[in-house]
């Protein structure tokens, strides 16, 4: 009875997104999806069945070759369904379970870079019950982290640290230190996002020791997170520093070192350096790296490009970003600062259109911060729209200067480090 009704309360969050869905090939992954999630329940239900499953699996493929192939929601469910035809539920090795869970943990990360949070709570939620039950608690974690950094996303605190709390306690008795201490990060980002700056600070200051005894990996995870606060609080030298030295103890994650220099980026930028941010930033587009970031960060650029007031490079960055593929969050970003811009450089008709695409991507996809954010720059746009017709057409202002500030020697040489990369 209880399967019956965790299925059914999976499938209405699969309908739901799909009744949302305008796009015909994102409801048709979305349906494999839901397809694939049967077949496994059924699965591990009864066991495996080849005469049944591989029929089903196999029609499953066919739909899947039938979308667009790069997807990353599409590579996800290709290596659930071939992971689903090694499991086992007597396996002595347990290495198929482990295989199918991992499979599951790349779609629900999909899905939530999709926008699609409620339908990867549901996958992802699926695979920390699961596993556990399975004695697979070093999955089980990795899932409930994920949880946790989901719900963070969509503002519920409460099931938020609930799944942080239960993600450490499963990969610590797990031996799984990496794990555990990102739980520690995630928790201080939540207190952080909440106003509890000095309870942030205090959660970090604790992780990294056990961060450098532990799982040195973690280090860069800690340094961004103490990074964030710093810049939230004005202490722009020290949050450069920090962000820095998050890219430094990257080593070889490629990865991390970019989130690095994206974040070292928007330092720079508030510090009141933006060519020193348009460095870093042209350094990650000219680097080989994902194309997600890559789009971050030439939306990164074209905000650069709205607050030094240069339009002409405002309109090839946007013809630019037309070829590349976006996440739905990228996308609703895009749109929000694309209107930010149109408005700045008076071409109210265009930047209307553009929140009004914003604001209706982030309704769609219950991205609640955006939401609220291009409901602002429509009021904003409505007001220079206002002041306009009052005082008549105003020229658009020329480059706006960066701020004059003395820099230490520590930031100096991070200035150095930075633009070394991007000649590089």
């Amino acid at each position: 009875m209880l399967l019956e009704l965790v299925t059914t309360m999976r499938t209405d969050a699969f309908l739901e997104a799909l009744g949302g869905r305008g796009d015909a090939g994102a409801a048709a992954t979305l349906t494999a999806g839901l397809a694939l999630l049967q077949q496994y329940a059924a699965i591990r239900q009864r066991g495996p069945d080849p005469e049944a499953d591989d029929a089903a699996l196999a029609s499953i493929h066919a739909q899947l070759d039938e979308c667009t192939p790069t997807d990353r929601e599409v590579i996800a469910l290709h290596a659930l369904a071939e992971a689903l035809r090694y499991w086992a539920a007597e396996s002595p090795s347990a290495f198929e379970r482990r295989l199918v869970y991992t499979a599951l943990l790349h779609y629900g990360q999909t899905l939530f870079g999709n926008a699609l949070p409620k339908v990867a709570l549901t996958v992802l939620d699926l695979v920390a019950v699961d596993a556990e039950l399975d004695g697979q608690h070093a999955v089980s974690a990795q899932a409930r982290l994920l949880c946790g950094f989901a719900y963070r996303t969509i503002g519920d605190w409460d099931a938020s640290r609930a799944a942080y709390d239960r993600a450490y306690e499963l990969a610590w008795g797990a031996g799984d230190f990496m794990t555990a201490l990102r739980t520690r990060v995630g928790l201080a980002y939540n207190a952080s996002s909440r106003g509890d700056l000095p309870g942030a600070r205090a959660l970090l200051r604790a992780t990294a020791p056990r961060a450098r005894r532990l799982a040195p990996e973690v280090l860069p995870y800690v340094y961004l997170g103490q990074a964030s606060l710093e810049n939230i609080s004005g202490h722009y030298e020290d949050a450069i520093a920090l962000c820095y030295r998050a890219h430094q103890a990257a080593g070889a994650d490629e990865e991390m070192r970019t989130a690095s220099l994206i974040d070292l980026a928007q330092c720079f930028s508030d510090y009141g350096a933006p060519e020193v941010a348009e460095d870093a930033l042209r350094a990650v587009v000219r680097s080989d790296v994902d194309v997600r970031h890559r789009v971050q960060s030439m939306i990164n650029l074209l905000f650069l490009a709205i607050t030094q007031r240069r339009e002409t490079e405002f309109d090839t960055l946007r013809g630019e970003l037309l070829s590349l593929p976006f996440t739905i969050r990228q996308r609703t970003t895009y749109q929000l600062i694309e209107a930010q811009g149109l408005r700045t450089f008076g071409r109210l008709t265009d930047a209307r259109a553009a929140g009004e695409r914003a604001l209706a991507l982030a309704q769609e996809h219950s991205l609640f911060q955006l939401v609220f954010q291009a409901e602002e720059e429509l009021r904003a746009i409505e007001g220079a729209a206002a002041a306009e017709e009052s005082a008549g057409e105003q020229p658009a202002e020329e480059g706006a200067p960066s701020i004059a500030r003395p820099m230490s020697r520590r930031v100096s040489r991070i200035v150095g480090a930075v633009r070394s990369m991007a000649a590089a």
